[in-house]
């Protein structure tokens, strides 16, 4: 029971890690698309 209930904390844990990444990634990129935008609106 104990153990399942630590696989269960560990697989959200990780779950959210995923999450936490894709979130990060999501920012960056739209972060670099707007710079590339712009600077094709200033060329």
């Amino acid at each position: 029971m104990k153990a399942k209930s630590l696989f269960e904390v560990s697989s959200l844990g990780f779950l959210i890690n995923i999450w936490i990444n894709l979130y990060l990634a999501a920012i960056i990129v739209a972060t670099v698309q707007g710079m590339t935008s712009h600077a094709l609106a200033f060329i």
